[in-house]
């Protein structure tokens, strides 16, 4: 099950991927989230808050 808080419904967004690497990436809010599937952990990418902090 994905947890999603902030995923934004639009369809113009494409704010999930699944990468060749078996990693997938989504845009929660104003944050990057990494999720590897052979480990299960997850990263923060980055924050694109504007408030200079990534």
């Amino acid at each position: 099950v994905l947890d999603a808080p902030e995923l934004q419904d639009d369809f113009y967004l494409n704010l999930v991927d699944w990468s060749s690497q078996n990693v997938l990436s989504v845009g929660l809010g104003s944050c990057v989230y990494l999720w590897s599937a052979c480990t299960s952990q997850v990263k923060r990418l980055c924050d694109l808050s504007g408030d200079g902090n990534s």
